[in-house]
């Protein structure tokens, strides 16, 4: 991180709705403050992935929707990230922008789910406690995250599912 970056704090808000036949999840980078820029890249050789840097922090939200008439919320069984360092990419980095010593990271504990109806939409979503810190200073790692949630529906039906998307990730400015 250079001097005149300060760190920023984002949240991953992945959702799903209750009644998509697949099974990949919908996600934006959020900024935790509305001043501070957006890690998502649009454009350039990151375009589609993620651009952090050491220092910033990363939460994590998991939003379902679904009709109100048929869905009731979820529950979250389990949600693991997953980083990989880019094979491709000389020198090798550690597994993880987050840690340098493991890849896998066990986000269990999220909150309660809390819902609300808008617009003929039933809205819930789950945030976790935990924020994980980029301890690198550089480096290219695929990013997964996998959860599995119970959608629960309001005739009292439970259907367990799972989720996840895998976007590219990169720490620092001097790429490629």
């Amino acid at each position: 991180m250079s001097d005149t970056t300060l760190p920023c704090s984002y949240v991953l808000r992945v959702s799903f709705d209750a009644d998509q036949l697949g099974n990949q999840l919908v996600w934006a980078i959020t900024d935790a403050q509305p001043d501070e820029p957006n890690a998502f890249q649009r454009t350039g050789w990151a375009a589609g992935g993620l651009q952090f840097e050491q220092g910033d922090t990363l939460g994590f939200e998991v939003v379902g929707y679904g009709n109100p008439t048929t869905f009731a919320g979820f529950s979250i069984t389990d949600a693991t990230l997953i980083t990989l360092p880019a094979p491709y990419v000389r020198p090798l980095f550690s597994p993880s922008p987050f840690d340098c010593d493991q890849a896998t990271f066990d986000l269990d504990d999220f909150n309660p789910t809390s819902c609300v109806v808008a617009q003929d939409l039933k809205i819930c979503s789950a945030r976790s406690p935990e924020i994980l810190p980029v301890v690198e200073p550089q480096g290219i790692w695929k990013f997964s995250f996998v959860v599995t949630l119970q959608v629960l529906r309001v005739d009292g039906g439970v259907e367990t599912r799972g989720f996840n998307f895998d976007p590219m990730i990169a720490v620092g400015k001097d790429w490629p």
